[in-house]
């Protein structure tokens, strides 16, 4: 049998079900502000889940496991207002079990975010629609997840740990990975192969590659997301009723994930990202010196990565890494040569701006020959690493920058009666590109 590759199947998703034309954080206000608050947050809110206590003292309740006739398929209810929010909630607070699933983007944003959220009872199925309402999701649904009165049943713990980072949504009694979880002894498996094992229905998976950023949704679309969560409950209901003996042991594996807190991603060394145009380019011939280059190629990366958090895009839609290997190893001296090395051409005339200020300013300090201006970089992914400086003082906190974890260790010996250059003593006029200099 013949299967597509991910980008056949993407390619499939995209002609059957759209694309999305217009980024929905040019449409929806609350959606662009949420998103660009946590692009510039350094850490995530919280290292410990807040409600740890809760999640410890974890009670296996009757209701819990006891069987539960689930109703048949019937069409979803559709939560896009606050209306429709509430009588959603209503519900849910009724409800002794609830299964959750989430859709999600990762195109055309800083970091992904979901655009779909699916919630099924064993009466009812419910998409909810958080684009438009993204800051009223919280106050609605937190108390539902918190509730120790209500079991919370997910596929996937990465869906617990996107519910935190773009709602603030943490959960407490949760039952996740269902098929390992109630199987110790078989590996993973996927969810369209545990529902044909055990209810015989295919289910298809065309829709985990759509665009979940197209409105309206299309029909088919529509009933893959419902039928995620409806036969996840399903699954649940069946699965306790196999298990010869519930305790609160057999639960154990899965409070232990629900204790997860959502971390940034590491993200690539500056390195990497210079060893690879490295190898791409031969005969390569440097304005100025190699470690010089490196500092400016540094520098241009962190202004993208500050441009990309700003607007919620991914930094190689700004410009790409070959570009600014370009900008850092030929200097510009105007905009003109820099608008024929750039490509897009649509830049904004700030960054384009701060781009030329760099490369002025340390063309200025090579014409100061201030010696042994360098700058290295450590590979270390570690995100408590700090930046050293060789003289006193040995250390000063890190910047928020470092998105690459490159520590930046810049050594002078410059005499006392040397002053830096007018260009490195005003980089406070240029927030986002933080760099120590000590000349004593």
């Amino acid at each position: 049998m013949f299967h597509k590759s991910f980008h056949q199947q993407k390619a499939l998703a995209l002609r059957k079900y759209g694309s999305c034309r217009v980024k929905p954080q040019l449409i929806f206000s609350d959606l662009a502000n949420e998103r660009r608050k946590l692009n510039k947050l350094d850490t995530f809110h919280t290292l410990v889940h807040p409600y740890f206590p809760q999640i410890e003292s974890f009670e296996l309740r009757d209701y819990f496991i006891k069987p539960v006739e689930c109703s048949p398929k019937s069409p979803p209810k559709i939560a896009r207002n606050g209306h429709e929010l509430r009588d959603l909630v209503c519900h849910l607070r009724k409800m002794d079990v609830i299964a959750v699933d989430l859709e999600f983007t990762d195109t055309e944003t800083y970091l992904a975010y979901t655009c779909l959220i699916q919630i099924s009872t064993p009466y009812e199925d419910f998409l909810l629609d958080p684009l438009a309402i993204y800051p009223i999701i919280h106050s609605y649904l937190n108390p539902i997840f918190i509730s120790e009165e209500i079991l919370k049943v997910f596929h996937s713990g990465s869906d617990l740990t996107a519910l935190q980072r773009d709602f603030g949504i943490f959960s407490c009694n949760v039952v996740e990975e269902l098929f390992h979880f109630f199987n110790p002894q078989s590996h993973s498996i996927a969810f369209d192969k545990m529902i044909y094992e055990l209810f015989n229905v295919t289910l298809t998976n065309l829709g985990k590659y759509a665009d979940w950023r197209v409105r309206p949704f299309h029909p088919e679309l529509m009933n893959y997301a419902k039928n995620d969560s409806h036969y996840l409950i399903r699954a649940y209901y069946d699965l306790v009723k196999k298990i010869p003996q519930v305790t609160e042991h057999t639960f154990a594996k899965s409070i232990d994930q629900t204790f997860k807190v959502y971390k940034f991603p590491h993200n690539k060394p500056v390195t990497t990202y210079w060893h690879g145009q490295l190898s791409q380019i031969k005969d390569i011939k440097f304005a100025h010196s190699h470690d010089m280059t490196l500092q400016v190629f540094t520098l241009i990366l962190a202004l993208r990565k500050d441009l990309a958090k700003e607007t919620d895009c991914k930094p190689h839609e700004i410009m790409s890494d070959s570009n600014i290997f370009h900008l850092a190893t030929q200097w510009p001296k105007n905009e003109e040569t820099l608008s024929s090395i750039l490509q897009p051409k649509t830049l904004s005339k700030q960054f384009r701006g701060k781009i030329l200020h760099i490369l002025h300013s340390h063309e200025t300090a090579t014409q100061f020959k201030i010696p042994n201006l360098n700058l290295f970089l450590s590979d270390q992914s570690d995100s408590e690493d700090e930046i050293e400086i060789l003289g006193p003082p040995s250390k000063v906190p890190k910047t928020q920058e470092d998105d690459w974890s490159a520590s930046l260790v810049l050594a002078t010996e410059t005499p006392n009666n040397i002053k830096s250059p007018e260009p490195i003593r005003n980089r406070a006029e240029f927030p986002d590109i933080q760099i120590t200099v000590n000349l004593s």
